[in-house]
Formats: C-alpha cells, structure tokens, sequence
C-alpha cells in the first residue's frame, strides 16, 4: 500500500505526512524499504523541525547500521550543522569496516542510487560549499578511492552498494563545483591541498582555477544597460557587483582628476586635517559624478554600531562600504593591514553575503616621505596598493562571504611635481 502511494498517489503524500510522522514516532519499522517509503511520504510535512526532532530521536535508539543510515540522511538534509558532528562522531566510533558500511548506506540514502530515489526533503540544508566539503572529504576517509570497484573492464554486471556508494561519494564534488562563488572556490583550494588522494590534488587546483575564472567573468548587461551605456558611457546597476565596479571606477576617476589634472585642485585638498572633511569631499565628488544611478551616505550605523565612513548605495542592492584614511595620520604598515583585515572585511562585509568594499588611501605629502612595513617588506608610497592587495589576496580565504575588496590609493603631492628629464 505504502508502494503505490508513495509512487503513484503523490498527491496525497502533503495530506497524510503528518499522519505518517505521527506513526513513526510511536513505532519502529524495521524493514528498510517500509521506512524509506514511510520517509519518502513524510518528508512533504512543511514542520521540518518536527522531522528533524523523529530523526534525532531515532538515532539515539541504536537501530541497526542500516536503518541508522536512512535516520542520519534525513537529518543531514534538514539540520547539516547540527547533525554533521553527529554523522562524523557516529562513523569515528565504529570499527573500520562497519563505518565504511555505514559512510555507504548513508551517502546513498542522501543522494539516492540507481535503483532507489533519494530521502532528500527539499531543504538540502548540506547544499553549501562548506557542508559539500567536509561531507565529501568524511565520505573519502571511509569509503577510500583505493578500494574502490573498477568496472572499466565493461562487460555486464549488477551494481551493488558499494558502486552506488562510490558514485553518490563523486557526485558530491560534482554538486560542489555547479555553486558559483568565492566559498567555493575557496573549499576546491582547501580540496586541492588536503585531498586524502595524492594524485587528485592537480586536478583538483585546476577545476578550482576554472571556478575563479567562469566567477570572473563579467555579468551579461541587459538591454536597457547597454543603450544607457551607449547614451553616456554609464549604466545603472543591477547587481552588487556592478555596483561595486561603478564605485571603483568613479574613485579611479576622482584619483585620474587630483592627480593629472589641469583642474585639480590637489593644493587644496592637502590643506584638509580633518577624515571628516576629506570624507565630505570624496562623498560629494561621488555623488557629482553618479548621474542619479546611485547615492552616497556617510556613517550609516550598522547592526554592530559600527560606522564606515562611506556607503555606495542603490535600492535592493548590497551597498558598498569605502573605509577612508588619511596615510599622512601615522598610519603604519601593521594597522592598515589590521583595518582591512578587521575592519572592512571582518565588520562592515561580515554580515553582507557576496559583499565587496572599497579601502582608500590619501596620501596629502604633509609628512615626510614614509615607507610601511607589509609582507615582511618596507613599501613606499608607490607600491602601497598593490601591496595591500596582495595582502588581501593572501587572508581572503578566510573571509569566504566577502566576494571583492579593492584598494585604491590616491597622491596628492603628484600634481606639484616638477619634470626632470
């Protein structure tokens, strides 16, 4: 009966989940394929925490390896970051060819096999590169690709659970690299060097490469998007992205005019003492330059009472936060880095998934000439950005949420210098 309706009433399932759970909790099924048609009906409940509470509990009953399986598949999908821990201590705490067993049947439960559909209930809540990695890299402590079946040989055969094991094992990196972004990159770097298989590591940095440059390219504009840009050389944003790129672009702009300038008005811009006067200046330049296509605020409060000094702002887009400073101010070398690193990325982005920032620099020429410590070198004025984008580049991983941080530095002693060739 639980057969037919599970594969040929699904319109039914949403009607009785409840009554189902209801019978679940109450009584043991022991036979597999009863309790997997019973989850498979189940699973249509929109209560997700009273599904995750059953599958907790039967867990904590020490069912058979089998049947603890299917338990911890299904509370893998709900609730990953709590019963993670809970799969990995479970797999720890058996022999080793029990816990490849278990690491087998539950792999295949969560992501189904040829015969069998999967007990997945649509939260897919392990659907993140960092819950895909670890899983993957759990599957592969117990189920090891040098005891894996080679069927190259061809011929006919009847695949048995350790060949769905193995394929449900792969699929988890091939569902890994279809996630755009920078956390997924990351987790394929992490992949690339931890990989318990030696001889995968190569390939591993190179899909992660091929993930770097397809999150790299640049977004399609749509139509409306090119003819503004074929109008005036400018397009509103539609994305964080473009956004950020628009911020970054109108800075280099302002940067271009301070520093080349036969209008610049760099003179008086070095008079300024005061972050919060140079802070007026760039964010009504900003302004002056954003043809209505965005807005400039200054010190927005955020959640965590922090202030950055300037938002890039467009409605239903994450701003872009730009952190001022003023290099003449003693700023060394170590507190840049401890800005950027804290600062902007680790308060202002931490909380705007996909976030990017902007870190400027101005260096007004009041001071003597100065050189920071970055890296283990001394940098002078000329080499600041791109070692401070270095930087970045090297502690980035640590931030996976944050997708861009750019650094721009802006001289304003450039303009007074004099030819002597």
């Amino acid at each position: 009966m639980l057969h037919d309706i599970v594969y040929h009433a699904p319109w039914l399932h949403a009607h009785i989940a409840d009554w189902v759970i209801g019978w679940l909790e109450a009584n043991s099924a022991r036979n597999a394929d009863l309790l997997r048609q019973a989850i498979l009906i189940a699973k249509s409940t929109a209560d997700g925490d009273r599904l995750s509470a059953l599958a907790r509990a039967k867990i904590e009953l020490q069912a058979p390896i089998a049947e603890q399986s299917i338990w911890f598949a299904l509370w893998v999908d709900i609730d990953v970051d709590h019963a993670l821990p809970g799969l990995e201590t479970w797999l720890g705490s058996l022999p080793a060819a029990e816990a490849s067993t278990a690491a087998q049947h539950f792999i295949t439960e969560l992501l189904g096999s040829r015969h069998r559909e999967n007990l997945r209930t649509g939260f897919d809540s392990f659907r993140t590169p960092a819950h895909l990695k670890h899983l993957y890299m759990l599957m592969h402590q117990h189920i090891r690709v040098n005891e894996d079946i080679n069927r190259a040989a061809g011929g006919v055969y009847s695949p048995g659970l350790r060949d769905d094991a193995q394929d449900a094992r792969d699929s988890l990196f091939k569902m890994l690299c279809d996630i755009p972004g920078k956390e997924t990159y990351v987790a394929l770097r992490e992949l690339a060097e931890g990989h318990p298989s030696a001889s995968s590591r190569a390939w591993m940095l190179r899909v992660a490469c091929e993930r770097a440059e397809n999150d790299g390219d640049i977004e399609d504009w749509s139509d409306a998007q090119l003819r503004e840009f074929y109008a005036d050389q400018s397009m509103t944003p539609a994305t964080n992205a473009q956004l950020f790129l628009i911020a970054i672009q109108r800075l280099i702009d302002i940067r271009s005019w301070l520093e080349d300038g036969d209008d610049s008005p760099y003179q008086t811009w070095q008079r300024v003492e005061a972050e919060t006067e140079m802070r007026n200046l760039i964010a009504g330049h900003l302004r002056g330059l954003s043809n209505g296509r965005y807005s400039c605020a200054q010190e927005n409060e955020m959640p965590n009472a922090q202030r950055p000094d300037i938002w890039v702002q467009r409605p239903g887009l994450i701003s872009v936060p730009i952190e001022l400073k003023l290099l003449d101010n003693r700023w060394t070398g170590p507190e840049l880095c401890e800005r950027l690193r804290n600062q902007l990325a680790g308060d202002y982005l931490r909380d705007e998934g996909g976030g990017r920032g902007v870190m400027l620099l101005i260096w007004q020429g009041r001071a003597p000439e100065r050189r920071w410590q970055i890296g283990g070198r001394l940098i002078d004025l000329d080499g600041l950005e791109d070692a401070l984008q270095e930087y970045w580049h090297s502690i980035a991983r640590n931030w996976p949420a944050v997708d861009g941080v750019k650094i721009i530095v802006i001289d304003l002693a450039r303009r007074g210098h004099r030819s002597s060739t």
